[in-house]
């Protein structure tokens, strides 16, 4: 019975949105981009309605309602009745019924599918309204137009549920978005209320980074929330946990730090350190490709802190500029250890389920195959070839990618970028070697290598 009466307030609560979402065309083309199974299985309902339904209603009232033999004399009587004085016989009645069933059973089982996918859509009308918004605040001076548009556009992204009647707050729907609101700046979590969330800063496939202040210590940090719907599943929220027991553990200039982890109303949160410089996907897309000096120094800073991590039996796997971040100061730090693998991890990864980011993956990774740390050296190499291109080695659709990663040799860096040093080239090919033993077997051999040449 709990878990019906959940299940009921879930369908209410998500059919309190349907009205508003089918104003917005911005949500419905969203949902045409994000529902790909869902629209699949109404297109089949849709089909099994059109072409099998009325076989399928045939042959019910065939089974239960034969129809009964006409005598030759009615046969010849019935010639000249009209079909309006004409009464249908029960199998025909029932036969009509019976389909009449099937398309409500299947107009009900398309209206549920579509409810039920609406709170899913709210969140990812958020979040793309969340990334609208920043960009709005970016060119706020430099083009007050565009910057107006993007507001607009957020506004018919975001939508909020419906206010209880006797409810005293406002009703969201009629609210103007722009950008987090006094309430949601506002919102506190944790134990005594200690984060105060000011802004949203990152959003990503599990969760959500807010910049917040810790009014226990009275310092700025930033706060991961994992998605409801990742939190719910044992293998993700175990997955965060793992992240936040290995970085909790890590002390390391190029590691962001995690200060805190906590639950609230089955809600995960983990508390790090704010970098507030951008990442170093950023950084090229900013400047096209960085210098020699600048690329070996973050280079040689990551796989210092992977070394550390190495050393503590932690395997980043999803090393790549998104998960590289800066400080003001223009120091950087290695972050995002949420697929890491740990010798304590008791979660295995099921044969063919591939986790990370294609572009960046090792061979081995992208197989689906068992790793180590030298699959990080992987796809540190393709970060590398990355600065000092503005390019990773393999483009295409992930399922390409994958194979491209595994079947074929990576262009030489100096095909994109001549100025690269021939002997740079070998540290950058020999870290996408193939074959794992072909690599430098530590991010120590890596750095005594960079070091030796620079």
């Amino acid at each position: 019975m709990p878990a019906l009466k959940s299940l009921l307030n879930h369908f209410l609560n998500a059919s309190r949105l349907l009205p508003a979402i089918l104003t917005r065309p911005a949500l419905l083309k969203l949902w045409l981009k994000n529902a790909l199974k869902q629209q699949i299985i109404i297109i089949a309902i849709l089909a099994a309605l059109i072409f099998i339904a009325p076989m399928a209603s045939s042959a019910l009232a065939d089974a239960l309602y034969p129809p009964q033999k006409q005598s030759f004399g009615n046969r010849f009587s019935n010639l000249f009745k009209s079909k309006k004085n004409k009464a249908p016989s029960v199998h025909d009645a029932r036969q009509q019924q019976f389909q009449a069933g099937f398309w409500i059973f299947g107009s009900i089982s398309i209206i549920g599918i579509i409810i039920i996918d609406l709170p899913r859509l709210r969140r990812l009308g958020k979040e793309q309204a969340e990334i609208q918004f920043q960009q709005a605040q970016s060119i706020q001076q430099s083009n007050p137009e565009l910057s107006q548009t993007l507001r607009l556009q957020a506004q018919s992204l975001v939508i909020e549920p419906e206010t209880p009647q006797g409810d005293e707050e406002d009703d969201d729907l009629n609210k103007t978005y722009t950008g987090p609101s006094p309430v949601q700046q506002q919102r506190f979590v944790g134990q005594g209320r200690r984060y105060r969330i000011d802004n949203t800063i990152a959003s990503g496939g599990a969760g959500i980074v807010y910049s917040a202040l810790d009014t226990l210590l009275e310092r700025q940090v930033a706060l991961k929330e994992l998605f409801d719907d990742v939190a719910q599943d044992p293998e993700q929220a175990a997955r965060f946990k793992i992240e936040a027991k290995a970085l909790a553990a890590f002390n390391h200039p190029h590691i962001v730090p995690v200060y805190d982890m906590f639950e609230e109303n089955s809600h995960s949160w983990l508390v790090m350190e704010l970098l507030t410089g951008g990442d170093l996907s950023q950084k090229i897309k900013q400047q096209g490709r960085l210098t020699l000096s600048e690329s070996l120094r973050i280079v040689k800073g990551i796989a210092d802190g992977l070394a550390y991590a190495h050393a503590e039996n932690v395997v980043h796997r999803d090393i790549k500029p998104e998960n590289i971040l800066f400080a003001e100061d223009n120091s950087f730090r290695l972050t995002d250890f949420g697929i890491a693998k740990t010798d304590e991890s008791t979660i295995k990864t099921q044969q063919g389920i591939i986790l990370g980011s294609p572009g960046y993956m090792s061979p081995e990774q992208a197989s689906g195959e068992a790793l180590d740390l030298r699959s990080d050296i992987y796809s540190l190499g393709i970060t590398l070839f990355q600065m000092l291109t503005g390019k990773i080695p393999f483009e295409g659709e992930t399922s390409q990618v994958l194979i491209k990663h595994i079947t074929q040799a990576p262009p030489p860096p100096s095909q994109f970028n001549p100025e690269i040093p021939a002997n740079i080239e070998a540290i950058i090919l020999k870290m996408l070697e193939k074959k794992p033993a072909h690599r430098y077997q530590s991010c120590q051999e890596l750095i005594l290598a960079i070091e030796q040449l620079t």
